[in-house]
């Protein structure tokens, strides 16, 4: 996996809970557990916070991940450690098929998980297509 993209691919894991090669429960704890590790890590910095949350409320919109990105990236560029864990989490957890379109200022998220169903979005909207117990 290319180096730089690795802060957008946690984004985009973070935001939409979109992971593969796990159980729908384990799915979910995988994902709960990177939200609050990242909060940890965040800690008191609520730029930070806020640019996670904003990404979870709607990750179909490009600026909200950008700005969870940019976040990413900036923990990244100052700890090797924290770099290493991102890498890791990417390595591990990156959903199948993502294919950004940076063209205007829509994201274009096509992916298949393990969490319950597929994420397709179209246009502006997001379709979930998704069952559970």
């Amino acid at each position: 996996m290319d180096l730089a993209s690795i802060p957008e691919t946690v984004a985009l894991i973070a935001a939409t809970g979109a992971v593969t090669g796990l159980s729908e429960d384990s799915a979910r704890h995988a994902v709960h557990t990177m939200r609050e590790r990242l909060r940890k890590l965040f800690c008191n910095d609520a730029r930070s916070i806020d640019a996670l949350d904003r990404a979870c409320e709607d990750p179909t919109d490009r600026e909200r991940i950008s700005d969870l990105t940019s976040a990413l990236k900036w923990y990244a560029d100052r700890d090797p450690a924290v770099a290493a864990e991102f890498a890791e989490w990417a390595e591990n957890y990156s959903v199948t098929n993502i294919e950004q379109n940076m063209q205007s200022s829509s994201v274009s998220i096509d992916a298949t998980t393990n969490f319950g169903g597929n994420i397709f979005q179209q246009g502006q909207g997001i379709q979930r297509n998704a069952t559970h117990d």
